[in-house]
């Protein structure tokens, strides 16, 4: 196992035992591996750094130690909330940027369905709803009038 500067990690509050040389060395493992981040890979990003380099060694260690502590339910409920944060901070961004605009459904530049539908004369309904009636009385279905 490799040896790790606590001090130049930030990381000079943490007592240096087995549980926090062993997070440090997986967290490291993770984040060598520049795939494992894909935040940068976006095509508006100008920042080209990984998240790891963004925010800091120190606040994934303790993030990650937050999270292992958590039980299965609040880790999904934790999951959730980050998931709608994201998603309502994409909401206010847009609105920020474009405004109020229509929404434009896909349907756009095809057939309308009214123009595609068949109507029929008054005399063919009239008859088959006539049929309708009395084959429901002949058989005792109950009227739907």
């Amino acid at each position: 196992m490799p040896v790790y500067n606590l001090i130049e990690l930030e990381l000079d509050d943490y007592e240096e035992n087995d549980l926090v040389l062993d997070t440090i060395y997986n967290l490291s493992l993770f984040f060598e591996n520049s795939t494992n981040c894909t935040c940068h890979q976006t095509p508006r990003q100008k920042d080209l750094r990984i998240c790891f380099e963004k925010v800091g060694f120190k606040c994934f260690f303790e993030r990650y130690f937050e999270l292992k502590a958590l039980e299965e339910h609040e880790l999904e409920l934790f999951i959730k909330l980050q998931i709608n944060d994201y998603l309502l901070s994409t909401l206010q961004n847009h609105l920020q940027s474009n405004g109020l605009t229509e929404h434009v459904y896909g349907n756009t530049g095809h057939a309308s369905k009214t123009e595609s539908r068949v109507f029929l004369e008054f005399n063919i309904t009239f008859s088959i709803k006539q049929f309708l009636i009395q084959y429901g009385t002949v058989h005792e279905f109950p009227s739907p009038l």
